[in-house]
């Protein structure tokens, strides 16, 4: 009697211990394979990934059911599906309804592949993510539909608890839902597709096929392939179980083969349950690939999703502090240094593109007997609009002519006074050459009143920029040009 107790207890301990230990590995496992399946750009719209998005939502489902099912006796010390009728009834019917769905996701998965991979183009066109769709939604209300006479037939007969009692329903669920819709039908079929698309995937490369598709298809597939092998070797000892005890009654009058009965039965459900756990690891270890986007899922999506949460919360939590002094700054996405020069490019790059110091313009002449003979251009007036001489001149002509603010271009650099005579000398030749009975209007017409009119204004931006900045002797432009002149 002692040694049918112990039996006894340490089949309920396995399938507790079990439970526990397939729960927290297959809930992990099957919230990585949604992660991964889901946020990839690579899966979202492949139908064999929405099957295998399923099958581990329904994994996850089933493996908390089972462990709440052995967690109860254990936390209120009886089993609510002797006392609660309520219980007793959902208790079944999740688990006989998520047992079928998910056989069903790796027949459909396996089927899928078939499909995708087959070397006739109308049977590849039948793979679709709507016939995905389409043959969930079916099998959820049909698997919904046949468990819904489990769900009204359950009753509590005490001493034995929780059973059915229907003469019909017992011989339906002993000669056909165990060995046949839950044993050899999705075995046959799960197995007959996946060896049919590991053939056809094989001969991908004989045929004209895209390097990318071909890739994912040789990742499902393996991946598939290898989760049959295991899906049908972890069924068939619980199917083969279920066959014998048909044929074998054990009763509590022989307590000895009772318990060796449970202990068996323990043993073979809980490998049965592993179903619902090996899927994310069967497809690390038979996918290199699949290891990659795994890592890749962690490192760019759940690493930088928590840390941008954390510098939000540090940004929450920070008391905000009001200046007593409001101070305008460049930010520091560009240096002062950096700044500066490119204003002072800029700055060159707009006086030498928009004064017309080269008499590019053609534009007619107003009051031209009066003003002929000046030269004088720096007070002269124009009633002339002057946005037309705001635009990109024309190209410059091949003709080397010193440029208005280069002063490296000049042969005389060295003085002001040379600088300002060669300027004069360049204005009195285009002056001579110029049409005496006509007056062009300019912008800015040559002449060294141009330099000598801008060089303070310049000088004075030059000089704020310099005092207020604490740049670099190579970046000072007034450094530079110290150093242009003792040259």
């Amino acid at each position: 009697m002692g040694t049918a107790q112990d039996i006894l207890s340490l089949s309920q301990n396995f399938s507790l211990y079990f439970t526990m230990t397939i729960f927290v590995l297959g809930t992990i496992g099957g919230l990585i394979n949604i992660g991964v399946l889901t946020t990839l750009k690579l899966f979202r719209s492949n139908q064999c990934a929405f099957y295998l998005i399923m099958e581990s939502t329904v994994n996850t489902l089933q493996l908390f059911v089972l462990f709440i099912i052995y967690l109860l006796p254990i936390t209120i010390e009886t089993d609510p599906a002797n006392t609660s009728l309520a219980w007793c009834k959902i208790k079944n019917f999740l688990t006989q309804t998520l047992r079928l769905l998910s056989s069903s996701m790796v027949c459909f998965a396996a089927f899928d592949q078939f499909l995708s991979t087959n070397p006739q183009h109308i049977i590849r066109q039948m793979s679709s993510l709507r016939l995905a769709h389409r043959l969930t939604i079916v099998a959820i209300f049909l698997w919904i539909g046949h468990d819904i006479p489990y769900a009204i037939l359950y009753v509590i007969i005490p001493p034995s608890g929780c059973m059915i009692t229907n003469v019909g329903l017992i011989r339906y669920h002993s000669f056909f839902y165990y060995p046949v819709l839950h044993g050899l039908i999705p075995i046959l079929a799960s197995s007959s597709f996946a060896l049919l698309a590991y053939r056809n995937v094989r001969n991908l490369v004989r045929r004209q096929v895209a390097v990318e598709r071909r890739r994912l298809e040789r990742q499902l597939t393996a991946m598939i392939f290898i989760r049959v092998i295991f899906y049908v070797l972890l069924l068939i000892p619980y199917t083969i179980y279920r066959i014998y005890s048909l044929n074998v009654t054990f009763t509590q009058a022989n307590l000895y083969p009772y318990a060796i009965n449970q202990l068996i039965y323990s043993i073979m459900s809980s490998v049965t349950n592993l179903n619902y756990t090996v899927s994310f690891y069967i497809f690390m270890a038979s996918s290199s690939r699949y290891r990659r986007q795994v890592k890749s899922f962690f490192v760019k999506k759940c690493w930088r999703t928590l840390k941008n949460l954390y510098l939000e919360s540090e940004q929450r939590q920070a008391p905000a502090t009001i200046p007593t002094v409001i101070q305008f700054e460049i930010p520091y996405l560009f240096s002062i240094e950096l700044v500066w020069e490119t204003l002072q490019q800029v700055l060159s790059e707009v006086l030498n593109e928009y004064i017309d110091y080269n008499n590019t313009l053609d534009t007619s002449a107003l009051n031209s007997s009066s003003t002929s003979n000046s030269t004088d251009y720096t007070n002269h007036h124009s009633v002339v609009d002057f946005s037309q001489y705001l635009t990109k001149k024309a190209p410059p002509r091949s003709q080397q002519i010193p440029r208005l603010f280069e002063f490296s271009q000049s042969a005389q650099f060295n003085s002001m006074t040379s600088y300002l005579q060669e300027q004069n000398r360049f204005a009195i030749k285009h002056e001579t050459t110029a049409v005496a009975t006509g007056y062009k209007q300019y912008v800015c017409k040559p002449n060294y009143r141009n330099i000598t009119a801008v060089h303070d204004i310049l000088q004075r931006i030059i000089e704020d920029i310099d005092t207020n900045f604490k740049l670099h002797p190579t970046k000072r432009i007034l450094d530079r040009l110290e150093k242009l002149r003792n040259e």
